[in-house]
């Protein structure tokens, strides 16, 4: 048989096959399409819905499946596929707690997803869809394509080679398309043609722009991707890619949707914590030089005081005067806990009198009362009290700004043991839980994930520090914060601190170091000249022999003369910071390497200095915070001789594994 006889059978056979993937695929592809998106959403659907319902049932775990109300408000939202289904929620029991009425016509698809409370699974959400809409539209699409490829096999028989070339065309022209899409499928991913109608979406462009492929099929891009109606902060990059004919002709377009929320969010992040650490430098320096300066003051009114008799007017001020300068020292032990390297030193507390001093100290002239509802056993907690103080010194003054019309600051405490996942990052033990509960304006809801974000503020003059501050001395204590508030119904903050699990009996009331005499030759080593001036006369007027260096450099020369003549230094004070010099941790290093009988006292403005919590690993007879008072000279200085007993420090195994220095 001639080709030209055969040409036109197989070119009837060709056509034939090809009518009937035109009849038979599209529908198939549809369908099969359409399927595995409404698959998708529904499980999308039944996840979200889950998830919030969740939430609800962890604020309200043991009555949830009785409030169908506020069950049916949750799964309530606007059904874009238009389609007949209903939202089920039951308990595990299948016992259902909410549902729409009514079942949808069959056949029916669906999709649960559990909820859980805990890490428990309690109950499932489920979402039916009828798939006769689907089935319709397939149905109707086959009818059209077999219409289509009869009429297509018509054609191709009798202008076979413009049917294929067209055919060929129209092949090139989806491999195009496909390929476009391809590359982007990370991304979000919208084709449409080139009227600019939507023929495609991927599921990353479903989920920020709301719609299922299948309610966007046909819909003008305008409609479907709205950039407004985004969610709150959301950032979406876009580009645009033309989908070309063979002609060079623009046949529609592929929109690449890249959510870059999270890069941008790191980015400020990181600017933030630049930005947070730098002022946590320089909060460090200016709390170092206060300390110093305040040194300067608290001796010379120590000397003062000693130089004037009691029963005086004036001995009457200095006193007061003492008493505002260690509100300053106070102060800058903040400052301290707020700059780089501010860790806590931790002692064994009982949390009771911090808490009442704290807030009645910031609530001192205002006109906002507080109720202390605090039971005597209370566990201890390993906790910096400076720090923890600031805690609750803060919170306190975030309530008064928030009643400026005064009002009540409900104040408790309680014992709690947490189980594992119970509370976000904070792990399964004993723990004191404190809430601090205010009735004033209350924090919107979009404002309250975002306060205890560095420099977030909503007041005029506030530095958007002081939460901040909070959530960092919580969270290097090892436990949680967490705020509760409605605008209109006051806020509530929650503190979770670790706990020892015993009570503390009542501490007795500190008692005041008496200055006493003293005969040794003391080597003072510090390079601010006003401390060695208040301190050289403090170490006098008690009747020690002091002798000054610096730096590390010189004090070591100076004990190494000494020590090689007849009169050798019986204490060694060295500053722990020198600027542009050697410091006190090298020089003691030194001394002691030559010396080891040498006895050595630590002093820094830096009193949150690790090594002032552990002086005795690093070779120190004794520690000294500046500022300090006489009696307070008087008592380390004889405590290093000898003469009086030495506190002891918790051991070094405790639960938080921090020694506190000895309190004068």
């Amino acid at each position: 048989m001639s080709i030209n006889k055969a040409f036109p059978r197989y070119t009837a056979v060709l056509a034939g096959i090809i009518g009937l993937i035109f009849a038979v695929a599209p529908p198939a592809a549809y369908f099969a399409l359409s399927w595995q998106s409404l698959r998708v959403s529904l499980e999308k659907e039944a996840e979200i819905n889950a998830q919030k319902i969740s939430l609800f049932v962890a604020a309200n775990p043991l009555m949830w499946q009785f409030d169908e109300i506020r069950l049916k408000n949750i799964l309530e939202g606007d059904n874009v596929r238009a389609i007949p289904e209903v939202r089920i929620v039951h308990d595990l029991r299948g016992i259902v707690a909410t549902s729409d009425d009514g079942e949808p016509p069959w056949p029916v698809a669906s999709r649960s997803y559990p909820v859980w409370d805990a890490g428990t699974p309690v109950g499932r959400m489920e979402i039916r869809i009828s798939l006769r809409p689907l089935l319709r539209t397939t149905a109707a699409l086959g009818g059209a394509t077999t219409l289509v490829s009869a009429f297509a096999l018509t054609m191709f028989f009798l202008y076979p080679f413009s049917a294929l070339r067209k055919a060929l065309g129209d092949v090139w022209e989806m491999k195009e398309r496909a390929q476009v899409t391809l590359h982007s499928i990370t991304d979000g991913v919208i084709a449409t043609d080139k009227g600019g109608r939507i023929l495609l979406m991927n599921d990353v462009a479903e989920t920020l722009t709301g719609w299922t492929s299948m309610a966007a099929l046909g819909k003008p891009l305008g409609e479907v991707f709205r950039p407004d109606r985004l969610e709150e902060d959301r950032l979406i990059e876009t580009t645009n890619a033309p989908i070309l004919d063979r002609a060079g002709i623009p046949a529609g377009s592929v929109l690449v949707l890249r959510d870059v929320t999270e890069k941008a969010r790191m980015q400020d992040e990181l600017m933030r914590s630049d930005k947070l650490e730098s002022l946590g430098i320089l909060a460090g320096g200016i709390a170092h030089d206060f300390n110093n300066l305040l040194t300067g003051v608290l001796g010379n009114i120590s000397l003062a005081m000693e130089m004037v008799d009691s029963h005086k007017r004036a001995h009457s001020r200095l006193e007061e005067a003492v008493k505002a300068a260690l509100r300053a020292k106070d102060l800058a032990a903040r400052m301290l806990a707020f700059s780089k390297g501010g860790k806590p030193i931790c002692e064994k507390i009982s949390l009771q009198e911090a808490l009442r001093d704290s807030i009645g100290f910031a609530l001192r002239g205002t006109g906002v009362r507080c109720e202390f509802r605090v039971p005597e056993e209370v566990w201890a907690v390993y906790a910096d009290p400076g720090q923890i103080g600031q805690v609750f010194h803060n919170l306190a003054i975030n309530a008064v700004q928030a009643m400026p019309g005064g009002g009540h600051l409900r104040v408790s405490m309680e014992n709690a043991r947490v189980r594992d996942g119970e509370i976000p990052h904070v792990v399964a033990g004993n723990y004191v839980r404190i809430d601090v509960a205010d009735d004033g304006i209350g924090i919107p809801a979009d404002v309250l994930p975002k306060i205890f974000d560095p420099y977030f503020t909503t007041k005029e003059k506030g530095s958007g520090l002081g939460l901040t501050t909070c959530y960092t001395i919580v969270k290097n204590h090892k436990g949680n914060i967490f705020a509760r508030s409605a605008v209109g119904g006051g806020t509530t903050f929650r503190i979770h601190l670790p706990a020892t699990g015993e009570i503390l009996p009542k501490a007795a009331p500190p008692r005041e170091a008496v200055a006493l005499p003293g005969s040794a030759a003391v080597l003072l080593m510090d390079d601010e000249e006003m401390v060695l001036d208040v301190v050289g006369e403090m170490l006098a007027h008690l009747g020690y022999k002091p002798d000054f260096a610096r730096h590390g450099e010189e004090a070591i020369a100076m004990y190494e003369e000494a020590a090689r003549g007849a009169g050798k230094f019986d204490i060694v004070i060295l500053d722990l910071t020198i600027p542009g010099g050697m410091g006190g941790k090298e020089a003691a290093s030194r001394i002691l390497g030559r010396h080891p009988e040498a006895r050595i006292i630590v002093s820094s403005g830096y009193s949150s200095d690790p090594i002032m919590s552990r002086f005795k690993e690093h070779g120190f007879a004794g520690v000294i915070a500046k500022p300090y008072k006489l009696g307070e000279l008087s008592h380390v200085l004889r405590q290093v001789l000898g003469k009086e007993e030495e506190a002891v420090p918790p051991p070094a195994d405790s639960p938080r594994d921090q020694i506190l220095s000895p309190t004068p």
